[in-house]
């Protein structure tokens, strides 16, 4: 079986979901709307499954319906048979790496809080003692 790694760009259709595991893990599935138009097909939207695991998890789960979001991952192909008997197939990423506006966001709060906690964005050096922690 070869292994596809893949970049998707698109917004959440709904709110992603929390999955329960055995071990803890955080793990969360959404679905994304990756908007394929070309010239014989404007309109073209191709749905892709995200599974995302640990902080990417975290960072799926604080996104919400309509929410653009960025994944990088592990590309594999889901078949199955539905209730009519026809198969079924669905592209699904497995995120190992996930960004967000409201991922970006948030690393940037936390920059602005350790900027101002070291006195970097008044031009005081940092203190040795934020350097061994």
């Amino acid at each position: 079986m070869s292994t596809f790694v893949a970049t998707v760009y698109g917004r959440l259709g709904k709110a992603p979901k929390e999955i329960a595991t055995s071990t803890g893990t955080p793990m969360a599935a959404g679905q994304l709307a990756v908007v394929t138009a070309h010239a014989k097909n404007p309109d073209s939207v191709t749905w892709v499954a995200l599974l995302a695991f640990g902080r990417n998890a975290e960072a799926l789960l604080a996104c919400g319906q309509g929410d653009m979001v960025s994944a990088t991952g592990r590309v594999q192909v889901n078949s199955w048979v539905n209730a009519d008997g026809e198969t079924v197939e669905q592209l699904q990423l497995v995120a190992d790496s996930l960004h967000s506006s409201r991922t970006v966001r948030a690393r940037r709060s936390a920059t602005a809080r350790n900027t101002a906690r070291t006195g970097a964005a008044r031009g005081v050096p940092c203190p040795v003692e934020y350097l061994n922690v």
